[in-house]
């Protein structure tokens, strides 16, 4: 009987044993990743040169091409911001050397902290998760200065043309944004950059 006893209790210490070794294997090959978020609706900023016509701030909001909200524009105007992207386009504009406090928070009207497209998930949240700068060397468009990525997607970027001539910008003539980019081209490049991000942080990429 004592024998019996002995030979069940190093079996279940075996089992035991297994077990655990399994569970600790099973953690380890499955490292914490961050919850898919999304999708986001890009917003852009475009500074162009009054003295060629252009508008000196226009904000656009891009919406999947086709969308309702679109209106069957392919940059719609964004006629009032969110708090969150007001506090990203803020953070983008320190990396540029820029204080963009009062015309965030005058442009056209103060900044909303209710989020009005249920179909698309709100920006989060820059000050309680902190952001890396990402600095690159090539511009992949003219004028573009800056984009915000989350999760390899793009959330907010900078476009500044009033120091590109027109022949720096490969156009002939002036445009109300100061850039003729196609939509399909933007979305593919801000795509490509932010898949060239870290997807555990917030990105600001700064072209230098």
């Amino acid at each position: 009987m004592c024998l019996l006893i002995n030979v069940l209790k190093k079996h279940l210490l075996t089992v035991f044993v297994l077990v655990l070794l399994t569970h600790v294997n099973i953690l380890k090959g499955s490292p914490t990743l961050p919850s898919k978020v999304g999708p986001y609706i890009p917003v852009g900023i475009y500074l162009g040169n009054i003295e060629e016509g252009a508008r000196i701030i226009t904000f656009v909001r891009l919406f999947p091409l086709g969308h309702p909200l679109a209106d069957g524009h392919e940059f719609p105007t964004a006629n009032v911001l969110h708090i969150g992207e007001v506090e990203i386009f803020l953070e983008m504009g320190k990396t540029l050397g820029w204080n963009l406090y009062a015309t965030l928070h005058r442009f056209p009207d103060p900044p909303r902290r209710d989020w009005f497209y249920s179909d698309f998930e709100p920006p989060p949240n820059i000050k309680s998760e902190g952001f890396i700068i990402n600095k690159r060397q090539t511009v992949p468009l003219p004028g573009l200065r800056s984009i915000t990525c989350h999760q390899k997607q793009p959330l907010a970027y900078i476009f500044d043309t009033r120091s590109l001539t027109l022949e720096e910008r490969s156009m002939e003539r002036p445009t109300s944004s100061g850039v003729e980019i196609s939509r399909n081209r933007l979305d593919e490049r801000l795509k490509f950059e932010c898949e060239r991000t870290d997807s555990r942080q917030l990105s600001i990429i700064k072209f230098e």
